[in-house]
C-alpha cells in the first residue's frame, strides 16, 4: 500500500452566474511520501483548489471529476462522513490565514487539542510539548492566551501545531507566508522545516513565495490559468526555467528586479483554444494558437508544457 497521492485528471470548475470557472484542466500529478512539492504561481491560478480538492474541502457549487488516490482509495469517491477519517489524521491542512482561521474566543491550547479522543492529560502534555518544539514560550502561557494576544507568526506556528498533532502523513500547507513581513516568513519557514526535517511526513506547499520554495521544496510544480506548465526538481525550475512563463514569473520578483510580464491572465470562463500563455508569450508561434502542448521532457528530466520542446517539429 502506497502512500503516495496520486491526481489523475483532476478537474474542478464552479457555476457562477457569468459562466462556468473551469479553476483547475485536467491536471496530473504524483505527490511523493517524505518530500515536498511545491505549487507555485500567480494568485487565481487554481493552486488552492487544486490543494483543497484532496480532503474535498470545496465549497458546494463546485463540479469535480477525476481520481485522487491514497493508499488505493479514490478519496474522490468518499463521502463526508468517510473522507473525515483521512482529515487531520492522514492528510492535514494548515489554512493561509492564521487570522480567520483560528477562533478568536478560543484558548490556542484548546484549540491544537480539539476533537482528538485521548485523556485530558496526555492532550495537555501533548499541547505543551507542540508550543515548546514550535518555540512558542512560555508553553504555559501560550497555551491559556487567546489569539488575538499573539503576533502573526506566533498564531501561524499554533496552525503548524494544529496540523501536525495526529501526526499525520501529508500536510497540505496554504500560502503559509502570505501577508507576512520578512521576519516573520522566516519564523514560518523554521517552522515548517522543523516539520519535514524531523517527522517522515510529505508536503504539498501551495505558495507565491519562491525564496520559501527553494529553501523547503525538492519539487517545483508551476501552475497558470488552471493547468500546471512546468514540473522539475527545485534548483531546475528555478534557477533553469524552461517555460517562458516560469521564466517571467521568476523575473517579477522583488530579489529579480520586479520585471513585470506582458499581459493579463486569460478568463477561466472563456480561456484561449490553445496554450493559455499565447497571449502574453515573447516565444509564441502559429501552433500555440491553435493546440494545448502535451508535456515534453528535458535532458535534465523537467517537464514542459510548451511547443519550444516539441523535438518531432
Amino acid at each position: 500500500m502506497t502512500l503516495d497521492i496520486k491526481i489523475k485528471n483532476l478537474n474542478v470548475s464552479f457555476l457562477t452566474n457569468e459562466g462556468t470557472v473551469q479553476t483547475v484542466d485536467d491536471i496530473s500529478l504524483k505527490l511523493e511520501m517524505g518530500k515536498v512539492l511545491g505549487l507555485i504561481g500567480e494568485t487565481g491560478s487554481g493552486k488552492s483548489v487544486l490543494g483543497l480538492s484532496i480532503l474535498n474541502l470545496l465549497p458546494s457549487n463546485a463540479c469535480v471529476s477525476g481520481e485522487i488516490f491514497y493508499k488505493n482509495i479514490n478519496l474522490l469517491s468518499l463521502n463526508k462522513k468517510l473522507i473525515r477519517n483521512f482529515r487531520g489524521k492522514d492528510i492535514a491542512f494548515i489554512p493561509q490565514n492564521p487570522g480567520t482561521a483560528l477562533n478568536p474566543i478560543m484558548k490556542v491550547g484548546n484549540q491544537i487539542g480539539e476533537g482528538v479522543k485521548i485523556s485530558k492529560e496526555i492532550k495537555e502534555s501533548k499541547v505543551l510539548n507542540l508550543l515548546q518544539r514550535f518555540l512558542l514560550s512560555p508553553p504555559g502561557k501560550i497555551k491559556n492566551s487567546y489569539p488575538f494576544e499573539l503576533s502573526g507568526g506566533m498564531k501561524q506556528r499554533v496552525l503548524a501545531s494544529i496540523g501536525i498533532f495526529n501526526n499525520p502523513n501529508w500536510i497540505i500547507a496554504d500560502e503559509p507566508t502570505k501577508g507576512l513581513d520578512a521576519i516573520v516568513r522566516q519564523q514560518v519557514y523554521e517552522t515548517l522545516h522543523k516539520i519535514t526535517s524531523n517527522t517522515d511526513c510529505g508536503m504539498l506547499l501551495i505558495t507565491h513565495d519562491l525564496i520559501l520554495s527553494k529553501n523547503l521544496c525538492n519539487t517545483i510544480a508551476v501552475m497558470y490559468a488552471s493547468d500546471i506548465i512546468e514540473i522539475g526538481k527545485t534548483s531546475e525550475v528555478l534557477e533553469n526555467s524552461k517555460h517562458p512563463y516560469t521564466k517571467g514569473l521568476i523575473l517579477s520578483q522583488p530579489h529579480k528586479g520586479l520585471k513585470p510580464m506582458y499581459g493579463f491572465a486569460p478568463s477561466l470562463i472563456n480561456p484561449p483554444k490553445g496554450c493559455k500563455f499565447y497571449t502574453r508569450c515573447p516565444n509564441k508561434m502559429d501552433i500555440c494558437s491553435l493546440k494545448k502542448p502535451d508535456f515534453y521532457k528535458t535532458k535534465d528530466g523537467s517537464k514542459v508544457r510548451c511547443f519550444l520542446f516539441d523535438k518531432s517539429k
